[in-house]
């Protein structure tokens, strides 16, 4: 089977298809797409099991999607994903017999249940209280899968325990080493892959950037061709390295108060064209040559460093979502001058604010 996400937003994207566990559900593949004329071309070629779909969408809206799906009688499962609250979308959307409607953000777990009350699991996985099939291939009967390892694997991830966390993978390794048979091969991929998964969940649950705490965001995608347990093991404990760190670091940045009050008040007053080194000390009461060691110390660049990304990040979403002139956007985000704003985006990003927006559109 196939899913086909639609979502603009790239971030919550990646985060669905990565993050939920679809081949529990006996999905395949996952397509995207970010807008709703790609989707309705995907739809009509791949002719999803199930689709999840954004109300607000670029070029064809959720409920137009919904309307020529309707008018040209195809027929698939739709799952709502929508920001709004408001009883006319989701009267709308019901209206058009869509499954499920969920609120935005809506976390891995919500939509695995409704995945739950549309599919059944596929019969290569298996409940704790299961012992496996026997295979055509050797006739063995396998052990249940140790899904108690799993959550206790994760429970050390999320505490950053790392030397647990190892233990318990361990565990879950040699027991896949130990079972036989073709579907089993199956099942070792799958359950590897999710451990996967549910480690960016983790990140997504912490507010955290998948890219920040691996280094990149497409480690399913380099592990898909895999077909060696050790392939996989290597891999995901260098994860459960990296991942133990990041959350180290997300923990240290949430308790300690000088760093927490920094980022906060960077995050409040980042339009502030004064916003500075030394207006941050002062807010402070501390030496100006303290805070600049202090952050440059913790968080690995410079405090104007980082305002001035911040800035960017933020100048992105009003490119991409407004019309808003780039001159009006740089004085909104917190540069007086415009060339500059221009300059620095570039530095950061590679191409010019104006090449951004056309990019995105």
């Amino acid at each position: 089977m196939q899913a086909i996400v639609i979502e603009d937003e790239a971030q919550i994207r990646r985060g669905i298809v990565n993050c939920v566990d679809w081949i529990k559900y006996g999905f395949e593949n996952v397509l995207e797409a970010s807008n709703g004329e790609t989707g309705l071309e995907l739809i009509k070629k791949e002719k999803p099991s199930v689709v999840l779909l954004d109300i607000c969408l670029p070029k064809i809206s959720g409920i137009e999607l919904l309307e020529k799906l309707k008018s040209e009688a195809i027929s698939t499962r739709i799952i709502i994903l929508s920001g709004y609250d408001y009883f006319e979308y989701a009267q709308k959307a019901i209206s058009f017999g869509v499954d499920a409607y969920l609120l935005k953000p809506a976390s891995p777990e919500k939509i695995e249940r409704e995945l739950e009350k549309i599919f059944r699991p596929d019969l290569i996985f298996f409940s704790q209280n299961e012992t496996l099939k026997k295979t055509n291939s050797d006739k063995t009967i396998n052990e249940p899968y140790p899904y108690a390892d799993e959550k206790k694997l994760l429970e050390n991830l999320r505490a950053s325990q790392y030397e647990n966390s190892v233990l318990y993978f361990n565990k879950i390794v040699e027991y896949l080493r130990a079972q036989k048979g073709t579907d089993m091969a199956k099942t070792a991929k799958s359950r590897l892959l999710n451990i996967i998964r549910q480690m960016y969940n983790i990140v997504i649950e912490l507010d955290g950037d998948i890219c920040d705490a691996f280094g990149s965001e497409d480690q399913i995608e380099k592990c898909s061709n895999f077909e060696k347990i050790g392939q996989f093991k290597e891999m995901i404990l260098d994860m459960i390295q990296n991942l133990c760190k990041y959350i180290d670091k997300k923990l240290y940045y949430k308790y300690n108060p000088i760093l927490r009050q920094i980022l906060l008040h960077i995050e409040e007053n980042y339009k502030d064209l004064e916003l500075s080194l030394s207006s941050i000390s002062e807010m402070l009461n501390m030496n100006s040559s303290y805070v600049s060691q202090f952050f440059k110390k913790h968080k690995g660049e410079t405090l104007m460093a980082y305002i001035i990304r911040y800035r960017i990040e933020k100048s992105k979403a009003l490119l991409a979502a407004t019309d808003m002139k780039i001159l009006d956007i740089a004085l909104e985000v917190g540069f007086s001058d415009s060339h500059y704003f221009a300059i620095r985006f570039k530095n950061l990003t590679g191409i010019t604010p104006t090449d951004f927006r056309s990019r995105y559109n």
